[in-house]
């Protein structure tokens, strides 16, 4: 998988803001991958009840919502160095 992440500009920026920052970002990251988790549970039982069109749409959101908690947790990541 291919993450285009864009570094955060941390020019002239406190301790103190690159923390709040982190923070925020961090718990965008939770709540993506919430959201993927919710909508991976979703699939697998549509997937079950042989609803297969709307369990790839849950698949698909799954995927994307995976991809984004993996960019907001990198973006985190940069915050704290």
């Amino acid at each position: 998988m291919k993450l285009t992440v864009t570094n955060p500009n941390m020019k002239g920026m406190g301790e103190r803001e690159k923390l709040m920052r982190a923070n925020q970002e961090q718990s965008k990251s939770n709540v993506s991958a919430a959201r993927a988790t919710m909508y991976k549970d979703k699939a697998f039982t549509q997937f079950q009840l042989g609803n297969t069109s709307l369990a790839n749409q849950y698949s698909f959101k799954s995927k994307s919502a995976e991809k984004k908690s993996y960019q907001q947790s990198y973006r985190a990541s940069r915050y704290s160095k």
